[in-house]
């Protein structure tokens, strides 16, 4: 009798790792667009409010993992600002830094210094696989 319960429930195990393997890539666009739904939705903060990390060496590839840690830990410095763009039907959060946490909810601030509506605003964001 035991042995059949945990035959069921390796089978069970084996059936939801192969789905989770199957189907990652859909799963991380799912927490990718979850998250910018969420962050979209809360309230913008001051950017003297917020320390940013702005060093181009710590961000690393949007990869499965990266995604899912990210999606459980909310590292997000706070949203600055919103940007849309119609023509594709995309709306991102703007936020003060260049984290990973950051680049993988929205579109972060390449300098510290820079202010929105004044000049050149550069914005960096990660490439995702899903148009």
């Amino acid at each position: 009798m035991k042995q059949n319960f945990w035959t069921k429930c390796l089978a069970v195990a084996l059936l939801i790792i192969g789905l989770g393997l199957v189907f990652n890539q859909q799963i991380a666009d799912f927490l990718v667009k979850e998250m910018t739904r969420s962050s979209l939705t809360k309230k913008t903060v001051t950017v003297t409010q917020k320390k940013g990390d702005f060093n181009f060496k710590k961000v690393k590839q949007a990869s499965s993992t990266t995604i899912a840690k990210e999606s459980v830990i909310n590292q997000a410095t706070g949203m600055i600002g919103k940007i849309s763009f119609p023509a594709v039907n995309l709306k991102l959060p703007i936020f003060y830094g260049i984290s990973n946490a950051n680049l993988l909810r929205g579109a972060g601030t390449m300098k510290a210094d820079q202010k929105m509506g004044q000049g050149n605003y550069a914005l960096a964001g990660h490439h995702m696989n899903n148009p």
